[in-house]
């Protein structure tokens, strides 16, 4: 059994939005202040994935932008009681393969 869902379409993510903002509200210091619309759009465009942990709780999300052959990662996170384990490790190479399969050429992120 999977370990985490990835849930990539806006129909999955739309429910998921405001608690992913209030996440990224709790950790301002790392990711600096976005308005919940920011979230909201990312996800209205398949820009912000959420992982899933086997009780449907936010384990983690991926909010990703950029410009054609690029692709800019925004925030990448991982809730505490699933660091370790390789999530961010399934957000990014889930990234990696949507990447090769749309012709992107590069990922980057400032960190």
């Amino acid at each position: 059994t999977a370990r985490w869902a990835l849930l990539t379409a806006p129909s999955e993510t739309e429910n998921l939005v405001t608690e992913v903002a209030r996440l990224a509200d709790r950790h301002r210091e790392s990711f600096g202040f976005l308005p919940d619309a920011s979230y909201e759009e990312a996800a209205a465009r398949g820009r912000l994935w959420i992982a899933t942990g086997t009780s449907g709780e936010v384990a983690g999300y991926l909010f990703f932008g950029g410009r054609y052959p690029n692709i800019s990662v925004t925030q990448l996170f991982v809730h505490a009681e699933h660091r370790k384990t390789g999530l961010g490790t399934f957000l990014v190479d889930a990234l990696k393969r949507h990447a090769q399969k749309t012709g992107r050429q590069t990922i980057s992120a400032r960190v």
